[in-house]
């Protein structure tokens, strides 16, 4: 009897923990594709090529990944012994002939197993590809190769872990990396903003940003009183107990209550709106406390720390920044890259990249150093290391038996290249030994070891004036977003703050470092005490007293009656024709800082402009210190401000311009057109005179 109570208890627990173990993960399914990106040649007899794929600590991945590799291969296959082979984490998952296979786009499809993915996962492709019987040959002839097709893809099927009440899992559910559009949440306002609310919410979005490098950004505010957008997503009200809404007040016990009158509350809640959602209350009467719960949350080793639900922060804290720095040696150990090792015959490569900060004009005698160490048994007659940056080769060296232990190798970096702010730098190191059978066994001894104390030598200087080309700067130098002031209406409205938190969260993106973020009113600018700051304006004239008082100092000014642009010598406006647009100025303040206006003759225009300030495909055709943007998203860009020799090559790189310092060309998109249609007209008319002439004359 007993016994059989026992296995009822026991199936009872499986019960309870199975039920339990479910209620952990959400029922919507995600995919998520991992692309190759670029079609990628792997050559040779021995090839192999990896790629990189990264699983979220939130997801669990179901049944049904794999990846689909989509590769041709060179028409000549004389040898039915080639094979290519696939692994994921160093484990092989299939291997076939390629003798039998289609020589364009061949598609595999191959399931990959739960239990194999990781966090972080290499796939790793590896091919023995021979096309005649004489190996020596097959090593070197150009017409030996595979092409691994950018359609090919890894396919992750996933859910989402069930978020539990606690800081820990911070910034997730409010982050979900995978999703089209990341941000996971909206900014609760209540119908009047106090300025501790106004800044916390700031730098809340700058850092939110910066937590989603390379992804559009996408945030949102939702007003108190609008309900029914409440239940859809989590909220986060950031402010003091003073302000707070009353609807909130009774999430907060008494201690709580008495808590926050000196210092901050973190807290997080099931949100009273929805449920499934969450709420989370980022408290503090105190605005450089508040500071300090906002950057706590941002902060790993202090996030840490936060096991539960609810954290008290007080004015003692100590919140260290990441290192940045603005030094002229950058290794590759500063920019977070582990040593190289690579072994085999003939070509081998080792490829990483650098961001250049946007506020930076490399000099003259910049480099590349390269500390390397190889095997001695290498043909020191043939073995060499070739360096391009964004493919344009920068030099080749031989390596040298007299320094196979320590060798250092340096090479100048060409004009053409330093005038970039993005570098790709593609080391290929071609291999023998002093054994020419080329036994394929050989690429064990034949190896180099980079290192990680390698090195960019960057001598700089900061340029002297910003376009929209290097936005985001000037607000971020050497990955700092420092002394900034967002300037909003006079009464702000849900457009404004809309414009300027996605605005901030994309400028975020670009910063290691966040310092503090001011937000004033309109009609309260001129009473800040620091007004030497750099500067951003959101709003309309009508709605923001600042813009008119500045009105004067812009390229392209408002009429009197703030109701349209005046046309000048640049660019002309036409009557009844709402455009937004965006301005980049000296300060009138502080010379060494700089002023950005994102305005419209209209309310509805400001959404014209986030899109081009917080979407990567829209910002990358930002140029000039003026751009005009219509309904339809139609730009026109224009050069006021003239710009140095330096700035011109980089401009040029970007797109070509007229390098005539005091006239740079701009084509306005409307002259494009009328030029287009005047061509198609005078084709039409000439054909049709050659047709007429030509009928009379067979009469």
């Amino acid at each position: 009897m007993k016994k059989k109570y026992l296995i009822l208890f026991v199936i009872i627990l499986i019960f309870i923990s199975a039920k339990h173990s479910i209620a952990d993960i959400s029922d919507t399914i995600y995919v998520k594709n991992f692309l190759l990106q670029n079609d990628t040649k792997i050559s040779g007899v021995l090839s192999k090529y990896s790629m990189f794929f990264n699983v979220d600590e939130q997801w669990i991945v179901e049944k049904g990944s794999y990846i689909e590799l989509i590769f041709s291969q060179s028409q000549i296959k004389k040898y039915k012994g080639s094979t290519i082979t696939v692994s994921l984490n160093n484990i092989p998952i299939y291997s076939t002939t390629l003798f039998d296979k289609q020589v364009y786009k061949k598609n595999i499809k191959i399931p990959l197993s739960i239990s194999q993915i990781k966090k972080y996962n290499e796939i790793k492709i590896e091919a023995y590809h021979r096309i005649t019987d004489d190996p020596c040959t097959d090593y070197i002839n150009p017409a030996n190769w595979i092409l691994l097709h950018k359609e090919s893809y890894v396919h992750v099927k996933y859910r989402y872990r069930n978020d539990t009440i606690s800081l820990k899992e911070f910034p997730y559910p409010y982050i979900k990396p995978s999703l089209d559009n990341p941000m996971n949440f909206a900014y609760l306002l209540d119908n009047n903003q106090s300025d501790i609310e106004l800044d916390g919410i700031m730098l809340a979005s700058a850092y939110f940003g910066r937590e989603q490098k390379n992804v559009n950004i996408n945030q949102q505010c939702i007003k108190i009183n609008e309900t029914d957008k409440l239940k859809d997503t989590n909220i986060i009200y950031i402010g003091s107990y003073t302000d707070m809404p009353s609807r909130l007040l009774d999430l907060l016990n008494s201690d709580e209550k008495r808590i926050i009158k000196n210092k901050g509350l973190i807290k997080e809640v099931i949100s009273p709106f929805n449920k499934e959602k969450r709420l989370l209350l980022i408290l503090s009467n105190n605005k450089k406390i508040l500071s300090s719960c906002i950057r706590s949350l941002f902060n790993d080793d202090i996030k840490q720390q936060m096991k539960k639900d609810t954290q008290v922060i007080d004015e003692n804290i100590i919140i260290k920044d990441l290192n940045t720095s603005s030094k002229d040696y950058l290794t590759l150990e500063d920019l977070q890259y582990n040593s190289f090792f690579v072994n085999g015959l003939f070509n081998q490569e080792v490829k990483y990249d650098i961001n250049i900060p946007k506020n930076w004009i490399v000099s003259e005698d910049a480099k590349l150093a390269l500390q390397l160490r190889y095997s001695d048994a290498l043909d020191f007659d043939s073995s060499l290391v070739t360096v391009y940056i964004n493919d344009i080769p920068i030099g080749s060296k031989k390596l040298s038996v007299d320094r196979v232990n320590n060798d250092l190798i340096e090479l100048e970096l060409p004009k053409d290249i330093k005038y970039t702010t993005y570098y790709e730098i593609r080391i290929v190191f071609y291999l023998e030994t002093i054994r020419k059978d080329c036994d394929y066994r050989l690429g064990e001894s034949s190896w180099v070891y980079l290192s990680n104390k390698s090195y960019f030598y960057l001598p700089h200087k900061e340029k002297e004036y910003y376009y929209f080309d290097y936005y985001t700067g000037p607000f971020v130098k050497n990955k700092i977003l420092e002394d900034v002031v967002i300037v909003l209406g006079d009464s702000p409205n849900q457009g404004e703050f809309n414009t300027a938190i996605n605005t901030l969260g994309f400028i975020g993106q670009s910063a290691e470092i966040i310092n503090e973020v001011k937000v004033v009113k309109g009609n309260e600018f001129q009473t800040l005490d620091n007004k030497k700051q750099n500067i951003i304006i959101v709003g309309t004239p009508n709605n923001n007293s600042f813009v008119r008082s500045i009105n004067s100092k812009l390229h392209v000014r408002f009429d009197p009656a703030y109701e349209k642009y005046i046309s000048n010598d640049k660019i002309s406006f036409l009557e009844g024709v709402d455009l937004s647009i965006l301005q980049m100025i000296k300060s009138p303040y502080e010379k060494t800082k700089y002023l950005m206006l994102i305005s419209s003759t209209i309310e509805e225009g400001l959404d014209w402009c986030t899109v081009y300030l917080s979407d990567y495909e829209f910002v990358a055709k930002l140029k000039g210190d003026v751009v005009t943007i219509d309904k339809d998203g139609n730009i026109n860009t224009l050069y006021y401000n003239q710009y140095n020799k330096e700035e011109i090559l980089i401009l040029s790189d970007k797109e070509n311009i007229q390098q005539e310092v005091s006239e740079p060309r701009i084509m306005q998109s409307d002259v494009k057109r009328l030029i287009l249609y005047s061509i198609v007209i005078l084709v039409l008319i000439f054909t049709s005179i050659y047709l007429i002439i030509r009928k009379k004359n067979k009469f």
